[in-house]
């Protein structure tokens, strides 16, 4: 990232940038290393907020953008990377209405919350339905909606014509007590996702459950990393997987 930075520089485009970072996921559970993503919960390929809660930041030395006082700052105020790119259309000049007429977004334009602190505004967050609860890449719990300040996670969710499901709605591990979910949290004041408040707080499941089916009616079948993929009916079922790159090769499509 810093050699980016000083090419950019020595290309003269730098005065006129602005450079969002920020890390696509919580930590991996992969090592000896425990609570990694402390105080958060959960790990890289889960939907607690230590899979799905990240740092980022945005930089520009265009002083016009970010007003003095705001540099250097802080913001807790909930953002999604699905909002970058209405961001930097913004940044860019470009008018998002017209785009918007063909090809509707998912993100909000937030440098103003960015830049000046103000609210941001994305009241939800999906961060996954994994219908496939006996497969795929998704870790357990694999479904998860935040609204506000509200999440509600589920161990699994089976969606109607999915995987040999006929209905859509949460699925509970039969492993687990009665009541274990779906799990409803308040991130304010319990980020570490320790206290469920389902039992008493069934207005808010039902309303966020509801989100979930909606959601997960638009949805099509997870891909998966064996043959079929995703699904027999998949145009490129057969296929065989590319190699494995290594840690200095760039990632592209795993299979053609």
């Amino acid at each position: 990232v810093g050699a980016i930075k000083d090419e950019l520089e020595k290309l003269g485009y730098l005065d006129n940038c602005v450079i969002f970072f920020s890390s696509d996921n919580g930590a991996d559970s992969y090592d000896d290393v425990p609570l990694k993503n402390y105080p958060l919960r959960g790990y890289k390929y889960e939907a607690w907020e230590g899979g799905h809660m990240v740092p980022g930041l945005a930089w520009t030395k265009i002083e016009s953008l970010i007003p003095a006082e705001r540099r250097g700052t802080k913001s807790n105020e909930l953002y999604h990377v699905t909002d970058l790119k209405p961001t930097m259309m913004r940044l860019a000049g470009i008018d998002q209405s017209v785009l918007n007429q063909s090809l509707p977004l998912d993100g909000y334009d937030v440098w103003d919350s960015i830049a000046n602190g103000t609210s941001s505004p994305r009241e939800e967050i999906l961060y996954n339905i994994n219908p496939l609860c006996n497969s795929g890449n998704a870790i357990k719990p694999k479904e998860a909606i935040r609204v506000g300040d509200m999440k509600l996670g589920c161990w699994c969710f089976n969606v109607s014509g999915i995987d040999g499901a006929s209905e859509t709605g949460p699925v509970s591990n039969p492993e687990d007590p009665p009541g274990t979910w779906p799990g409803l949290f308040n991130l304010k004041d319990d980020p570490s996702e320790t206290i469920n408040l389902a039992a008493d707080n069934q207005d808010i499941v039902e309303d966020l459950v509801n989100r979930l089916k909606k959601y997960a009616d638009e949805m099509v079948i997870p891909m998966e990393y064996e043959p079929p993929y995703q699904g027999k009916d998949y145009y490129c079922a057969d296929c065989p997987l590319h190699p494995e790159t290594g840690p200095y090769e760039p990632w592209g499509p795993w299979i053609p």
